[in-house]
């Protein structure tokens, strides 16, 4: 009774997940019902989950805050604003160099140059890659869904438009949704053929290389009468004898792996085998489809021995299929342990039925950043621009690369905590729900007592710059995981990710030890200034007019002739001459809620670049002259 319930809230929880994506793809095209949508929603299974308890505001791929840049209604015609390169209709890869089909295959052009942005320029490689990787994900929930249906069905796109258009068109909004380039088209072909060449790439009865799944369901489509004085012999169970007092039971035959024919059905003694396999990936346990699929209608017995004819593989891997139920909104997996063939065999509820936990599995292999210096830095300019002196401090490290002086080695405490930030599973059964979603990367930043002040404290802990960029590295892909479970779980990040704080951090604690290295080496030009925050007084022109319109250039503490201006000077400016000076020099502004005049001065300070004096006098003199301006018009009314 506990595996046939167990198997009915699992399909139920698929449906109700199916809907609530079907919602999203509702509200994201405006189209809310006669009454619109509410304002608040919450987490209960019950009236608010209805469609007038849910969110108004849509969703974004990052921030979840902003509508999406593109419409996702998609005109028929080519909006005046796109060139042609946008590749609008997907006639027009005919015509272009780069996306144009081969002539062996003239309907599929290539996708990694048919994705265009709204210049008509092609995306880069990493960002096709991230692309795929959601994909992956899409194709993985449309698989499982299928196999709810048909298990032995190839998975193919006129297959899952038929049965399942609902979802259909939910997952192509959503995948279009996070990623914006590929609603720049007309009837969404973009998605369409990304999926579709996918979904065909998919074939049943194609083992995992490195998970074998086996399903629990038999067939009846041929009876063999079994002899009764042969022996068989299995690789599992060596030679196993016949019951001779069973000569009138039938052997189930083997599912065809290469056509894939035949529905399975349960025989007519409603027997149902659980097989065994060789486990892979650190001996994690097997578990049946059927948990994932409808639940079971008939009465199924532990057998003592398994039948190695009778094993029936499919097209995916159980990581695919996990991974789709956790697109579904299946939540955490039931806690899992290492089971050998005898436990398994002995775990039976009361009916019979093989009860497997779940083997763990991650969507952090699915995100990747490499560690290098031209993924970090693409990632600080198209991700992470509002974080200070993350461009400076990469530019740093590459410039310090070849020095003897930073190729050391890092002590185990760095590697501790490198391991405890790249080793974080989202979907592990322990995790504390607050350090989930948006507060995903507390947990690895300081669990065991191992932080960032308390390990990086001196370069020495560090070691190396390869060392510095897998700590980046890292964060960023902390970061990158938080967004995508608050895409995927549908939470609105109003106030921002923690990983994001724990990233800043990092690129602050980095940067400071940069700076009081690089001024220790002499041989070594100093990385106190970045070359895009001033500018030197030899190669600077003066703009034309007045000095009073053009206050003076800002220049670098190590080129100025004059006087750096102290905190007490930085004082006697007013906030509006603060502001207007930080824009001017290309400095970071902060936020609204932190603009107070000591937020400015401390922002000031730690850009490593100061207003001279003569940059001091000029917006003193600019306040006295507003003032006597201000002075004579009131004596004179």
């Amino acid at each position: 009774m506990s595996a046939k319930m167990y198997e009915e809230n699992q399909a139920l929880q698929l449906e109700i997940s199916g809907m609530r994506v079907e919602i999203a793809s509702l509200k994201q095209n405006g189209d809310t019902g006669p009454y619109g949508a509410g304002r608040h929603t919450s987490l209960s299974i019950g009236p608010s989950d209805s469609i007038f308890q849910q969110p108004s505001w849509p969703n974004t791929a990052f921030g979840f805050v902003a509508p999406p840049a593109i419409n996702i209604s998609q005109a028929r015609e080519c909006p005046m604003e796109y060139p042609f390169k946008v590749l609008w209709f997907k006639r027009d890869c005919q015509q272009d160099t780069d996306a144009c089909p081969s002539d062996t295959n003239p309907s599929r052009p290539p996708m990694r140059k048919a994705i265009r942005n709204e210049q008509g320029d092609m995306i880069s490689e990493e960002y096709y890659n991230s692309i795929l990787k959601s994909a992956t994900l899409y194709v993985n929930k449309l698989v499982l869904l299928i196999h709810t249906k048909a298990p032995t069905q190839a998975p193919r796109k006129t297959y899952v438009e038929k049965h399942f258009p609902n979802q259909w068109r939910s997952i192509i909004n959503q995948f279009e949704t996070e990623h914006p380039p590929l609603a720049l088209c007309a009837s969404h072909w973009k998605a369409n053929q990304l999926l579709s060449e996918m979904l065909c790439a998919r074939k049943p009865g194609i083992v995992d290389p490195e998970v074998k799944i086996h399903t629990n369901t038999t067939t009846s489509s041929s009876k063999k009468k079994r002899t009764n004085s042969s022996t068989e012999s299995t690789p599992n169970h060596g030679t196993k004898k016949q019951n001779i007092g069973h000569s009138n039971e039938k052997e189930e035959p083997q599912l065809n792996d290469d056509t894939g024919e035949g529905e399975p059905q349960p025989n007519n003694r409603g027997e149902q085998q659980c097989n065994d396999l060789s486990p892979a990936l650190g001996q994690k346990p097997v578990t049946t489809l059927s948990m994932l699929a409808e639940p079971a209608t008939t009465k199924v017995r532990p057998t003592p021995r398994h039948k190695g004819k009778e094993k029936v593989t499919t097209g995916f891997s159980f990581d695919d299929i996990y991974a789709g139920a956790l697109m579904l909104g299946r939540g955490k997996p039931p806690s899992t342990k290492t089971t050998t063939l005898a436990s398994q065999e002995s775990h039976t509820n009361g009916s019979g039925s093989s009860i497997l936990p779940l083997p763990k599995t991650t969507i952090v292999g699915m995100i990747s950043v490499q560690a290098t210096y031209s993924s970090l830095k693409e990632a600080s300019t198209q991700e992470f621009s509002e974080i200070p002196h993350l461009p400076a401090c990469l530019e740093s490290l590459q410039k310090v690369s070849a020095s003897a002086a930073f190729n050391g080695q890092p002590c185990s405490m760095t590697l501790a905590l490198l391991n405890q930030i790249e080793s974080a599973d989202p979907t592990a059964p322990d995790i504390n729900e607050d350090d989930t979603n948006l507060g995903w990367g507390h947990m690895q930043f300081t669990a065991s007592g191992l932080t960032l002040s308390t390990v990086i404290r001196s370069w020495e802990n560090i070691g190396n710059v390869a060392t510095a960029y897998q700590l980046l590295a890292a964060a960023i892909k902390t970061c990158r995981v938080a967004q995508h479970l608050c895409f995927t779980n549908n939470i609105v990040a109003t106030g921002g990710f923690l990983s994001d704080n724990y990233l800043q951090n990092l690129v602050e604690i980095l940067w400071d030890i940069l700076k009081l290295k690089t001024s220790e080496q002499s041989d070594l030009p100093s990385v106190a200034t970045p070359h895009n925050m001033a500018t030197s007084t030899s190669s600077t022109t003066a703009p034309a007019g007045s000095s009073e319109d053009h206050p003076p250039t800002p220049t670098t503490p190590q080129k100025s002739k004059n006087l750096a201006v102290t905190t007490d000077y930085l004082q006697e400016l007013h906030k509006v001459e603060l502001k207007r000076w930080m824009i001017e020099s290309k400095i970071t502004v902060p936020p609204y809620n932190k603009q107070n005049k000591d937020d400015l001065i401390k922002a000031i300070r730690t850009s490593d670049i100061l207003p001279n004096q003569e940059a001091y006098e000029h917006f003193v003199s600019q306040r006295k002259k507003k003032q006597a301006s201000r002075k004579s018009k009131t004596t004179t009314t």
